[in-house]
C-alpha cells in the first residue's frame, strides 16, 4: 500500500515515541523517555540519520509533488468547480509525516525543519472549518465532496470517508508536534477538531452513533486524554470502542463482527485490528475496565500462536490486507504490511506496560527488526 512509505517515516521511534502516553497513565509500567535517550552511531544510528537526512525530507516533497498541500489550499477557499480526486486519507499523509519529524525534532533541534513544518501548518489550519472540522475531501467543493465522503458529515465514516481516521493522525501529530517545539499552531488545529467529534458524536439527545471505519482515533483519544486530563477524550475513545458491533457496521474486515469485549480472534484488516487492540489497552488502562484486558489477552494468544509469521509479519492475505484463518501463513504470497507490522509493535509495546512480561518485547523486537525497518531502505 503506497502509504507505507509515509508510515516508515516516523518508524524508528515506533516503539519509544509513545512514551507520550504515561504523563498521566494508568499502566503499571513506565518507559524511560526517548528524549532521555542519545543514540550515537551503530545499527540505529545510522537509521536515524538516514531518516533526518533522506526520509524526512523526500516524504514532505512527495507531500508536494502529490498535492497533498494543495488540498488544505482549496479547503481554504471552497469552489464548486473543484474536482476532489485521490483518497480521503491524503490528508494523514501530512499529518504523520510532521509526527515523524516531530519525533526527530525532540532529539535532534532543526530550526530550518522546525520553520518548514510551520509553513505547512498555515496551511492546514486555514483549512479547518468555523467550528473546527477538518476533512479536505469535503470542504473544499462540499457540494461535490469525494464520493467516499456521503453527502453530509459522518455519513459514511463506518464505510470509507476516513473522517476519524484523519482526526486519529492528527491528533497524534499534533501531539508530537507540541512535545517537540511548544508550539500550538498544530496542537490548537487538532484540539477543534477532536471537540467537533466529541460534540456531535456520542451517546447524548442530537448526537450521532458511529464509530470508526478504519480505527485509530481510539488510542489517539486516550493520548489526548493523557496530555490534557480532559476525560471527554477517554469517554469519546471508549465510546467508539463500546459501540463496536452495535452499529450498521459489523462485519469482520472491520473488526465489528461482535462487541470489543466478546473477540477473541484476530481478524480483518490487519492495521484497523492493531490499531483497535492497541486503543483497548490504553482505555483498559486508563479507566480499569478487566474485560477489555481479557480480550486483547486472548487475541494476542490467537495472533502469537495460529497468525504470526517467524519474520514477525501479520496480515497473510493481500484480499483486504488482512489475517487469514488460524494458520493460513502462506510463504510467497504473503502480504504482511508494513503499517500492519508497526501496529503489532504498538500492541505489544503497550501490553508490556499492561503485564511487564518479556513475551511482549520479544514479539516486538522481532516484528520491528523484521516487518518494520524493511518498509525503508538503508539509503532512507
Amino acid at each position: 500500500m503506497k502509504k507505507d512509505f509515509l508510515f516508515a517515516v516516523g518508524l524508528f521511534f515506533t516503539a519509544c515515541g509513545m512514551q507520550a502516553q504515561n504523563v498521566r497513565h494508568g499502566y503499571p509500567f513506565t518507559p524511560v523517555p526517548f528524549t532521555s535517550v542519545k543514540v550515537n552511531g551503530g545499527f540505529w544510528g545510522q537509521r536515524l540519520e538516514a531518516s533526518r537526512e533522506v526520509t524526512i525530507p523526500l516524504a514532505f516533497s512527495k507531500c508536494e509533488e502529490t498535492g497533498r498541500y494543495e488540498n488544505f489550499v482549496k479547503a481554504a477557499h471552497p469552489c464548486e468547480t473543484y474536482k476532489v480526486g485521490g483518497f480521503p486519507f491524503d490528508d494523514t499523509d501530512v499529518y504523520k509525516t510532521i509526527e515523524g519529524a516531530s519525533y526527530l525534532l525532540q532529539t535532534y533541534p532543526d530550526p530550518k525543519l522546525e520553520t518548514y513544518i510551520d509553513s505547512v501548518l498555515t496551511i492546514v489550519a486555514a483549512a479547518q472549518e468555523p467550528d473546527g472540522y477538518l476533512y479536505t475531501s469535503r470542504t473544499m467543493n462540499p457540494k461535490h465532496p469525494h464520493e467516499w465522503a456521503g453527502s453530509k458529515r459522518w455519513e459514511k465514516v463506518e464505510e470509507l470517508s476516513h473522517e476519524f481516521y484523519n482526526l486519529g493522525h492528527m491528533i497524534e501529530g499534533a501531539i508530537a508536534h507540541y512535545q517537540a517545539t511548544g508550539k500550538r499552531n498544530f496542537w490548537d488545529v487538532a484540539i477543534r477538531y477532536a471537540d467537533c467529534v466529541c460534540r456531535e458524536i456520542g451517546p447524548g439527545e442530537g448526537q450521532l452513533v458511529r464509530v470508526p471505519g478504519h480505527q485509530i482515533a481510539e488510542m489517539a483519544l486516550a493520548k489526548l486524554y493523557i496530555v490534557t486530563g480532559d476525560k471527554k477524550y477517554l469517554d469519546e475513545a471508549k465510546f467508539f470502542l463500546d459501540q463496536r458491533g452495535h452499529t450498521s457496521r459489523r462485519d469482520a474486515y472491520s473488526q465489528a463482527h461482535k462487541p470489543v469485549v466478546e473477540q477473541d480472534e484476530a481478524v480483518g484488516h490487519a492495521v484497523r485490528a492493531t490499531y483497535m487492540y492497541s486503543g483497548m489497552a490504553d482505555v483498559a488502562a486508563l479507566t480499569g475496565d478487566t474485560a477489555y484486558v481479557h480480550a486483547i489477552d486472548r487475541i494476542w494468544d490467537n495472533i502469537v500462536s495460529k497468525k504470526y509469521y517467524i519474520t514477525g509479519g501479520i496480515g497473510a492475505t493481500a484480499n483486504g490486507e488482512a489475517f487469514g484463518a488460524n494458520y493460513e501463513l502462506p510463504n510467497m504470497s504473503a502480504y504482511c504490511e508494513t503499517c500492519a507490522a508497526i501496529g503489532n509493535v504498538y500492541v505489544n509495546y503497550r501490553l508490556f506496560l499492561l503485564h511487564g512480561e518479556s513475551k511482549y518485547y520479544d514479539v516486538l523486537e522481532r516484528t520491528l527488526y523484521n516487518g518494520v525497518i524493511s518498509g525503508g531502505s538503508l539509503a532512507g
